[in-house]
């Protein structure tokens, strides 16, 4: 995953405005915390081979009589790759920042010299505080005959490492200069998934014995589909549950870091690939890479997932999460329509192959489809990656889609609001609703309701809006029962005028709140229609779908996630980088990050205890205190023996989730969380949690132990209305 640039401006430049410098300050420790990248010091496996790598290359130097030796390391971090440098032989190493220069983020620079003086280096090692591409050597200089990088991320050329390694060759190494990592190779393989498709592209939505149905529009059937890049911990996948293989791995791309020939800024070609069987459901694309450390291929990093090494699981995998794996979408319209021209899904069934067009530029992998497979168009080479050209699928994440295509969501929704209607106004003949949020079928599904007659959605943008007119125009069926405004004409006064009002209904679902639960701040938007129309309206009990949204929590162990918030400590291949813990933990305490947006079913944990727990709960006719607290206490006398291993406290996280009670009773539920029933086992099995959303993680951190009494845990959780923030803390009972 590519870094971000963060500019931190001069603190003296605001001495005197304080609101300023506080903001700076908080800047400044956000910055820096977000700027970790312990995952990347904590993957051993990662750290091994490098060392390996760096230790093979300068014996083959040495061997070749070359002396000295000039090590170059273009990065930004921690200074380890220097350090192996110098350890394993190098004369003199220098240590320029890549992406991210000293004047620009100056706290890893000074954090990777502390690191490089307290492992006794600093006068072999030289920091110098600029981009490579700022680096100039004169004519009687020596020039590095060895260059150490990690300029990889997730898609291999992400972060420009094309660029970086041509200058490199071209001006910054010698001649015959050997390179860390020496080589990389970019795989593919076809499979088939449905599941996966959801990700992708809009499913029409029908329950057939009840005439209930949500098409999708015409123009989004013809469309590409997202072209958003799907970064992926492809080892929570499992063959012939998520997906089937319909292919071995290939060879797509391959690129010798130390050879211009091989580094270009954009290439393509076109592959046959066999298919094992015919498929029925959408092709995918899972892509990953692997790195040669030397040249000779013996000592070699991959990122390929667990069935590709031939085994069962993962647990044998290292795990990372700076370097996942990538799913490539085809363009969607090919399988929507099994005979679309030039791609006809019998005739490729038959032949049990396909064709696949490759491409990429300096940053970017696409993938597309020939024309025509039997007698395919000549592959353009200047060929574009294609984007979404109904403008439905452009501004929706992947795990959106995911959510919005949830038949199994829709369908408790669908049950959920027939039992209300049934219960709560079965003596009316129609009934009027407001619907409040963004992009969803959900008020599509619900006005296909004998009791609607109207339902009017309130769209928050242009976008929003145009997504709700595009499915309408091919929702006849619907059109007269729903009526869209804009949130601008809802604030008016006269809106309500003259209309009668039955209730309101919403998702849940509002892209424009930014906080951790989006949600929760939504509902308090919500509360204030709510009040609104009640007062206007002259209504006591406004009826309201959801009823009431409850905030849940579970503690539990996280296998691997943990790795990205330790400490990487004072033996890392054998030398201490305690500085950098000293620097992002002391951040992440100041920037108040105790609970953080993750999806958590791409990373394995186990239950600690047997049930969830209820924090907090909002409805939108009772107003909540401006601060929220709970303190609720956890038995774990059962962990006693787990408690002994060595960082287990380290791996011990809570996390939250909401719940939606879809009626009073709490009869139908839709929960972001476990989707196991409760009471949970205890026995190692791990959670499958929804993918259709984000959770909220907070690790407890490697100090917790000594607050408990007894076997107790006390976690005090607080949420504040007014900035928005849910954290908690462990403490000592009083």
């Amino acid at each position: 995953m590519s870094h971000s640039n963060y500019e931190l401006s001069n603190l003296e430049d605001f001495i005197g405005d304080q609101d300023k410098l506080e903001n700076d300050i908080d800047d400044y420790e956000q910055n820096v915390a977000r700027a970790s990248f312990g995952d990347m010091v904590n993957d051993y496996e990662r750290n091994e081979l490098f060392f390996k790598g760096i230790k093979k290359a300068i014996q083959n130097l040495k061997l070749k009589n070359e002396s000295p030796i000039y090590a170059l390391d273009i990065g930004c971090g921690t200074g380890l790759l220097s350090i192996m440098a110098i350890k394993s032989g190098a004369d003199k190493l220098f240590f320029y920042f890549y992406k991210i220069a000293c004047e620009t983020f100056k706290p890893i620079a000074d954090c990777a010299q502390k690191i490089i003086n307290l492992n006794g280096f600093g006068e072999k090692i030289k920091i110098i505080p600029k981009q490579s591409n700022q680096l100039m050597i004169g004519p009687n200089e020596i020039k590095p005959n060895l260059l150490v990088a990690e300029l990889l991320d997730t898609e291999l050329i992400g972060e420009g490492c094309l660029f970086t390694y041509r200058d490199a060759i071209k001006r910054l190494t010698s001649k015959n200069a050997l390179y860390v990592p020496a080589r990389a190779r970019v795989y593919i393989q076809l499979v088939q998934s449905e599941t996966l498709f959801h990700n992708h592209h809009f499913h029409r939505f029908n329950i057939s014995n009840e005439n209930v149905y949500v098409n999708v529009p015409k123009s989004v059937n013809n469309c590409f589909g997202s072209h958003i890049l799907h970064d992926i911990q492809m080892n929570q996948l499992k063959p012939e549950k998520d997906f089937q293989l319909l292919s071995d791995p290939q060879v797509v791309f391959e690129f010798e870091f130390n050879k211009l020939d091989s580094l270009k800024l954009g290439d393509s070609k076109r592959l046959r690939i066999p298919l094992f069987k015919e498929f029925t459901e959408p092709i995918l694309i899972f892509s990953w890479w692997e790195i040669d450390m030397d040249y000779e291929g013996e000592i070699i990093l991959s990122c390929s997932p667990y069935w590709v090494r031939g085994m069962t699981n993962d647990k044998n995998v290292a795990w990372r999460d700076h370097w996942m794996q990538t799913i490539y979408y085809l363009p969607a319209f090919a399988f929507i329509d099994n005979d679309l021209d030039g791609f006809n899904h019998k005739m490729i069934n038959e032949n049990r192959n396909i064709l696949i067009d490759c491409f990429h530029d300096s940053f970017s992998f696409w993938f597309d489809l020939p024309n025509h497979q039997n007698e395919p168009s000549p592959l353009d080479p200047s060929s574009e990656s294609w984007n979404c050209q109904c403008g439905l699928h452009s501004h929706l994440s992947r795990t959106r889609l995911y959510s919005i295509n949830d038949k199994l969501k829709l369908e408790l929704y669908w049950e959920a609001f027939k039992f209300q209607m049934e219960k709560k106004f079965s003596n009316f003949d129609s009934l009027n609703f407001i619907y409040f949020g963004d992009e969803s079928i959900v008020p599509l599904v619900l006005s296909n309701h004998h009791l609607i007659e109207q339902i009017s959605i309130i769209c928050q943008d242009r976008n929003c809006f145009q997504f709700f007119e595009k499915f309408l125009e091919e929702n006849q069926h619907l059109q007269n029962k729903v009526t869209l405004c804009k949130s601008t004409d809802f604030s008016k006064t006269n809106f309500l005028n003259g209309t009668q009002i039955n209730g309101i209904m919403s998702e849940m679902y509002f892209k424009s709140f930014n906080n951790l639960f989006p949600s929760i701040e939504y509902f308090e938007t919500l509360r204030s229609h709510h009040s609104t129309i009640t007062k206007q309206k002259s209504l006591e009990n406004l009826f309201t779908f959801p009823n009431k949204i409850v905030l849940r929590c579970l503690l539990v162990e996280f296998r691997d996630f943990w790795r990205s918030f330790a400490d990487v400590g004072n033996d890392v291949e054998g030398f201490d980088l305690s500085h950098y813990d000293d620097l992002v933990q002391n951040a992440r305490k100041q920037a108040d990050w105790s609970i953080e947006p993750h999806l958590v079913w791409e990373y394995p944990c186990i239950p600690l205890i047997e049930q969830t727990i209820n924090l907090f709960e909002w409805k939108l006719n009772i107003i909540k205190n401006e601060e929220m607290t709970k303190t609720i206490e956890i038995d774990i006398s059962h962990l006693q023996d787990r408690i002994k291993s060595p960082r287990w406290c380290e791996k011990v996280a809570v996390v939250v989730w909401l719940e939606q009670h879809l009626d009073e009773n709490g009869k139908f539920l839709f929960s972001n969380g476990p989707q196991q029933c409760e009471p949970f086992s205890l026995n190692s099995t791990n959670l499958d949690w929804y993918r259709g959303s984000q959770q909220g993680v907070g690790f407890l951190g490697k100090d917790w132990l000594s607050k408990l009494d007894l076997f107790t845990l006390n976690l005090t959780f607080t949420y504040s209305q007014i900035n928005k923030k849910l954290s908690f803390s462990t403490s000592k009972s009083n």
